[in-house]
């Protein structure tokens, strides 16, 4: 209908209203509820079209009488049965199979579609650069495509941790990396790792009374990190 459905029901109710006025002019009595279009002229003894000869099936729902579902004037409304919704607007035949393309090849153009269609053609072309190498192309790409979705969690949870506290097991660490990542503990150990690189890392590595700790890195020793990593500012 295009319409929402809170409207649908406001018309609808519309249309029993005239249907009501139809019955009780013609016979003196009232109807219970919305009848169906083709229904009500056999009641009434109206001439029918020839899509309304057969009987009514289904729940009765709101129908616009020309086809066009912007045109919302009250009149242009009607009640039919499912099965006449079906007989008056069919979803397609043989004259209309040109339209129908056209409207399924709109229907590709929606937003999730076409991010469903690049996500496709990006791992098919990761796939293929991995053709070439001794492990299979399809383990590779799985791994690839995990380490993606599950470094940034990793990253985000060493930060949320190391936001509360100075120091932590560097053992205790990897544990909850890999817990809160859903990755191995030596992929864990690898994305902390790359967390505190000599130069550029935000944490630092340590031996505390003989046990391996993970600390935040000064202030004073940011500040002496090179920021400009091309230039000659790294002792040899």
């Amino acid at each position: 209908m295009g319409t929402n459905r809170k409207d649908r029901i406001i018309w609808l109710d519309y249309v029993y209203q005239q249907q009501k006025q139809r019955v009780f002019a013609a016979k003196g009595t009232p109807i219970k509820s919305v009848m169906c279009e083709c229904a009500l002229r056999k009641l009434l003894k109206e001439p029918l079209d020839k899509w309304m000869e057969s009987e009514c099936k289904g729940a009765v729902m709101l129908d616009h009488i020309d086809n066009n579902h912007k045109n919302n004037n009250p009149k242009n409304h009607q009640a039919l049965c499912r099965s006449h919704n079906f007989l008056k607007n069919p979803p397609i035949n043989k004259r209309d199979r040109t339209s129908y393309a056209n409207r399924k090849i709109k229907r590709l153009d929606h937003s999730h579609e076409r991010t469903r269609e690049r996500r496709h053609k990006s791992s098919q072309v990761i796939v293929n650069q991995y053709q070439s190498d001794g492990q299979p192309a399809i383990v590779r790409y799985k791994e690839l495509e995990k380490n993606l979705t599950c470094e940034p969690l990793a990253i985000r949870f060493i930060k949320r941790i190391m936001a509360k506290r100075h120091e932590i097991k560097y053992k205790d660490l990897i544990d909850s990396i890999a817990f809160a990542s859903h990755c191995s503990q030596q992929t864990a150990s690898r994305y902390l790792d790359k967390q505190c690189a000599p130069i550029g890392g935000n944490y630092k590595i340590d031996y505390i009374n003989g046990d391996k700790m993970v600390l935040r890195r000064g202030k004073d020793e940011y500040e002496q990190r090179p920021t400009d990593l091309s230039s000659n500012q790294i002792d040899s």
